[in-house]
């Protein structure tokens, strides 16, 4: 399901919002009921929905744009996520380009994988190779041959299961 470990851009930090809650109870606090049992499982999977950044500058028109400071990366570590899906309009669209880069670069500090559009994922598990590769909106003939093109090139790669994420739908 989705993820999202920051605040609304307009309201980063106030006391009310989870940003302040987070830095008040602990990185661990957000997965602290599921953590023992993300790391017990083969793989934890989660659809990132934030833009890790001190980048503070969304893009104009952009509705909800979810931002938390690039720390804030370690409370997926602390939750034991492998893997991230960062093709979502929060990731790739609020905060443009570099936040996308920021977010990346978060995440790799904490030693999780990710992906996103032609940026594809995959992993052995227990003797069997699993790609992921992960789409948004909106969705046209263009953006669908690159999803299959991507989702062709994993099982050439050898993947015996291939996932495909797909993030739909639109904000009002």
């Amino acid at each position: 399901g989705d993820c999202c470990i920051g605040d609304v851009s307009g309201s980063y930090g106030h006391k009310n919002g989870y940003v302040y809650k987070i830095g008040q109870a602990g990185f661990d606090y957000p997965f602290s009921y599921v953590a023992d049992m993300f790391a017990a499982d083969d793989l934890t999977v989660a659809n990132c929905e934030c833009t890790f950044s001190s980048r503070n500058k969304p893009r104009s028109g952009v509705m909800f744009p979810m931002i938390a400071a690039p720390e804030y990366a370690e409370v997926l570590k602390l939750g034991n996520v492998d893997v991230c899906n960062l093709a979502n309009n929060h990731c790739l669209r609020d905060f443009g380009t570099r936040g996308t880069e920021d977010t990346v670069a978060a995440l790799e500090a904490q030693d999780i994988a990710y992906f996103y559009n032609e940026n594809t994922w995959s992993a052995t598990i227990k003797g069997v190779k699993i790609g992921f590769v992960g789409y948004t909106y909106p969705m046209n003939d263009q953006k669908l041959k690159k999803y299959v093109k991507a989702m062709e090139e994993l099982r050439a790669e050898g993947c015996t299961f291939v996932v495909a994420s797909a993030h739909w739908g639109t904000e009002p």
